[in-house]
C-alpha cells in the first residue's frame, strides 16, 4: 500500500508463500484505517504487517494476526519513521516476535490499546539502535451494583495512577456503567527501547451518597 485516506473493512488475508506480507505499507502512506480483519501467514519470513519507509497516522482496529513459521512476525517495522495506532487486536507469532523493531527505525510513536497475544504475553524485539516510543494502554470497564445485583446510577468512579495523578472521573449511567476508559500502563522509548516509565498500578475509587470504596490494580 502506497496511498492515503483509505478504509479497509472485513478482510480475510491468507499468505501461503515465503518472504511475503499480509499487508505491506510503503511510504508515504498516511491516514489509512484497517478494521475487523484477519491475517494469516504460513511460510518463513512472511510477516502479518510489514512497514517499509515513512508512514503516519494509520489506524488498525480489531485485527487478528497469526503467523505460523520461522521468522514470521506479526508486525515488523523497518526503515525511518512509522506512526500508528493498534487497538483491540490479537497477535500470535508461532516462532518469532509479535512486534519487531529493526535498527533502521529512527523515531516513531506506536500506540497499542488492548493488544494481546492469543496464548501468552506479547513478545517484543527492539533491536539495538532502533529509536521510537511505544505507549501501551488497556481498556477499563466498570459497573456499580448493590450486593443483590441491582445496578446503581450516578456513582462517581475515578482512577489515579502510581504518581497519584487523576486519569479519569466518570459517573455511572442508567445501566450502572461508566464510559469505557483507556489507561496507560507504560511508555517505552529511547534508542534501543531501554527506558520504561510505568503508570500502573492504578487506584480506583467509587463514591455514592457519602460511601467510598477503594481498589488497586
Amino acid at each position: 500500500l502506497t496511498s492515503h485516506r483509505n478504509t479497509f473493512i472485513n478482510n480475510s488475508i491468507n499468505i501461503f508463500s515465503s518472504s511475503s506480507y499480509g499487508i505491506r505499507i510503503s511510504g508515504p502512506s498516511n491516514f489509512n484505517n484497517f478494521e475487523n480483519s484477519n491475517i494469516t501467514t504460513t511460510q518463513i519470513n512472511s510477516h502479518g504487517i510489514f512497514f517499509l519507509t515513512n508512514s503516519n497516522n494509520n489506524s488498525f482496529t480489531n485485527i487478528k494476526i497469526i503467523t505460523n513459521n520461522t521468522n514470521a512476525v506479526s508486525v515488523y517495522l523497518s526503515n525511518t519513521n512509522h506512526n500508528f495506532t493498534f487497538s483491540d487486536s490479537v497477535f500470535k507469532s508461532g516462532n518469532a516476535s509479535d512486534f519487531f523493531i529493526h535498527k533502521s527505525v529512527t523515531g516513531s510513536i506506536w500506540n497499542f490499546t488492548n493488544i494481546t497475544r492469543a496464548d501468552s504475553t506479547m513478545n517484543i524485539t527492539w533491536m539495538a539502535g532502533a529509536n521510537g516510543t511505544l505507549n501501551v494502554h488497556w481498556r477499563l470497564e466498570a459497573i456499580a451494583n448493590h450486593s443483590n445485583g441491582s445496578i446503581i446510577q450516578n456513582v462517581n468512579i475515578n482512577a489515579t495512577d502510581r504518581n497519584n495523578a487523576l486519569r479519569f472521573s466518570a459517573l455511572t449511567g442508567s445501566d450502572g456503567r461508566i464510559t469505557k476508559q483507556s489507561l496507560l500502563e507504560y511508555i517505552r522509548n529511547a534508542t534501543s527501547g531501554t527506558n520504561f516509565t510505568y503508570y500502573s498500578n492504578y487506584t480506583f475509587n467509587a463514591t455514592f451518597q457519602g460511601q467510598n470504596l477503594t481498589q488497586s490494580w
